[in-house]
């Protein structure tokens, strides 16, 4: 689906706006942030700022402040699609943070044997 959100006025669905964001390309990914950072700032648009900064490959990227926001609009009155975009984001980001936390969590395990295997070889 192809859109252009109208400055001032309404937009897709909060779901939709994001099914939309993570299939476009880095282009259109850029276009989309400069649209958004030029609209009027209403709890809409806040969510499609979080929403958007959480997506890669622009450069509004920034997932730490995404999900600080998104956390901030859930603490708010939110229509029941804009609390679930928020949500199923926020559990998206959460989950990929806590891969990440376990990914260098294993790398360092894995440096620590290869550093022991490295000194038993070395006492041959």
């Amino acid at each position: 689906m192809s859109w252009r959100l109208p400055i001032g006025g309404p937009g897709p669905e909060p779901v939709e706006f994001l099914a939309d964001a993570l299939a476009a390309s880095p282009a259109r990914r850029e276009s989309l942030w400069q649209e958004l950072r030029t609209a009027d700032p209403g709890t809409d648009q806040k969510l499609r700022v979080a929403l958007m900064q959480s997506v890669p490959d622009h450069s509004g990227y920034n997932r730490a402040v995404a999900q600080k926001r998104l956390r901030k609009l859930l603490s708010q009155h939110l229509s029941p699609g804009q609390r679930a975009a928020a949500q199923v984001r926020l559990s998206e980001l959460d989950s990929a943070s806590q891969c990440q936390v376990e990914v260098q969590s294993l790398r360092q395990r894995m440096a620590a044997v290869v550093e022991i295997e490295r000194r038993l070889n070395g006492g041959r």
